[in-house]
């Protein structure tokens, strides 16, 4: 009986103590999570302020801070003018962005929609994690959004497939275990300009027709409605995870003289970062990242005639997505023989780059995945030469993934895709 006391006590002592210990670990992860949301507060407000430092860092005379129970809300008084914004500070832990993405892209086709089983067969075969797929690409409607028949009803009218395909296409992909990015191409809209010519680039008062397009202007609020309102409904209703604003610019190459219907006297850079702002601030609210394209150029320092300006639009965006497909320095120099080359001298460009921002996006990179050059395609981008591009990407600091471009059929693309299977089943980030 004695022994037996002895030995009760002795199990009563070990289970106080893991009682204890049970009960510290749990302090400590308690008091590390209100650590760590406080300094996420902190790092929000900071990123928050910081996004209207280029353009008015001289000028803000006071700023007021609220903070409620899932949101911050920050006021600032500019040259006596009031800008306020709110900041979701939510967690998207029903969200998780992996750490590194390979992704294949889609277009919204039908032919690639009805297809997805084999694209899931394939990606499941290698490191392939995410899928970007188009919702609009300019005159291609990928099916018939509600928001359009709010803003834009003659893109519902052209859609390439049904509510009840498209959807279920991207459930496959959800279900499969893929990270899901809707692309939208932001001011390169042919349906919603013939919807609102009023909101439109002009050229002696009609919409201006450029490089096979019409262009909503990057100054629309109205259209800034749109495109978030869509993202919003990709979001909620299809389970994407990421909205991406390609075309996130002006049209370049203008050399004609029109009216870009600038009515808040804004530079286009700084239309461009406003635009993000408030998609950021609104889509983030239904727990989904933003990310934006922007050319390869960009990296190179300067603000563009098209309104793209790297420091301001990373320190808005979740992630930002440069294009420096090899084929696109011009017809005179050969730069998609060496892909490596190329891609070398764009990620250690973009790397000096994100340090101009104190708040900086992930760098998630577009690849050349197409035959070369586009005009004459000649060169064959095997597995080597994609491999090339990613390594170069990861070599010099840009660790935040890539992405495929190939605009094939989904025949051409699968087999594509297979030739270059090698690239796309290695772990770049070691």
């Amino acid at each position: 009986l004695a022994q037996g006391r002895k030995e009760a006590a002795i199990l009563d002592a070990e289970a106080d103590r893991e009682a204890k210990i049970r009960r510290a670990t749990g302090e400590a992860e308690a008091i590390k999570k209100v650590a760590d949301a406080k300094a996420q507060e902190i790092q929000l407000v900071y990123d928050a302020i910081k996004r209207y430092m280029d353009f008015d860092k001289d000028n803000i005379m006071r700023l007021e801070i609220h903070k409620t129970k899932d949101s911050i809300n920050i006021e600032m008084y500019i040259n006596k003018n009031k800008e306020s914004m709110e900041i979701n500070t939510s967690d998207f832990t029903d969200n998780v962005m992996p750490k590194t993405v390979y992704s294949l892209y889609l277009s919204g086709s039908s032919d690639h929609i009805g297809h997805v089983d084999e694209y899931i067969k394939f990606a499941k075969e290698t490191k392939v994690n995410a899928f970007v797929v188009d919702i609009i690409d300019d005159g291609t409607i990928s099916y018939p959004a509600k928001a359009m028949s709010v803003y834009s009803p003659s893109a519902s009218k052209h859609a390439l497939n049904s509510y009840d395909k498209f959807k279920e296409a991207i459930k496959k992909l959800n279900d499969a275990g893929f990270y899901t990015i809707a692309r939208i191409t932001a001011f390169k809209d042919t349906y919603f300009a013939k919807d609102h010519p009023e909101e439109c680039i002009a050229r002696n008062g009609s919409p201006y027709y450029h490089q096979s397009a019409y262009w909503p202007t990057a100054y629309s609020r109205l259209d800034w409605e749109y495109k978030v309102a869509l993202g919003i409904e990709v979001i909620d209703d299809l389970g994407f995870n990421e909205v991406q604003y390609d075309y996130c610019r002006f049209p370049d190459s203008i050399k004609v003289s029109v009216d870009y219907r600038n009515k808040y006297n804004e530079t286009k850079a700084e239309a461009i970062q406003k635009f993000l702002i408030y998609a950021t601030e609104n889509i983030h609210k239904h727990h989904g990242y933003v990310s934006c394209d922007v050319f390869g150029e960009t990296s190179r320092g300067y603000v563009t005639a098209y309104g793209q300006y790297w420091p301001a639009m990373s320190n808005i965006a979740d992630v930002i997505s440069a294009m420096p497909y090899t084929d696109h320095y011009g017809k005179e120099t050969d730069t998609w023989t060496n892909p490596k080359g190329i891609m070398t001298t764009f990620a250690k460009e973009a790397y000096k780059m994100q340090d101009k921002t104190n708040s900086k996006a992930i760098v998630r990179t577009w690849i050349t995945a197409y035959n070369t050059p586009w005009w004459n395609a000649t060169v064959s981008y095997n597995a080597d030469k994609i491999e090339q591009q990613i390594k170069a990407l990861y070599d010099n600091g840009l660790t935040g993934g890539y992405m495929t471009w190939i605009a094939y059929t989904y025949e051409n693309r699968l087999k594509k895709f297979n030739a270059q299977k090698a690239a796309y089943s290695k772990e770049y980030l070691v």
